[in-house]
């Protein structure tokens, strides 16, 4: 859970903001521009105090597209709209089971959270939408 101290381990370790535009930039001398995707992971790379200015770099870039996995607790309208101005066409959102099984898994309520997540990604019309067994 993104509260635990094994978070606040990870947040502890996470890459610079340097290194991030040094990936990006590796990145596009690689593929070019306007080829290539990539896909911000990592549990929740909204969790992340600068995640917009990596997405302004990397839209800068033309790397498109962007996609990413993320939970559903962080995301509203706004947010989405956020995204996908900076070029997210993908948002990964899991889903365990049903909702008892789902919320067995993550927390008490996360199963209803996920679908009030999938309604929100409509509204700014996200085109991919993936759901797994």
């Amino acid at each position: 859970m993104y509260d635990s101290p094994f978070y606040q381990s990870e947040k502890d370790n996470e890459l610079l903001l340097t290194d991030c535009k040094a990936i990006i930039d590796d990145f596009f001398d690689t593929v070019g521009s306007g080829k290539g995707s990539i896909y911000f992971t990592g549990g929740d790379p909204l969790l992340r105090n600068n995640f917009f200015e990596i997405l302004e770099y990397t839209a800068k870039k033309n790397i498109y597209p962007l996609g990413m996995a993320g939970n559903s607790y962080h995301l509203d309208l706004e947010t989405a709209l956020h995204l996908k101005r900076y070029g997210v066409d993908m948002y990964q959102i899991s889903l365990d089971g049903l909702k008892e099984t789902h919320d067995y898994f993550r927390k008490p309520g996360s199963f209803d959270d996920a679908l009030r997540a999938f309604e929100v990604l409509k509204m700014p019309a996200y085109v991919q939408c993936a759901c797994l067994p």
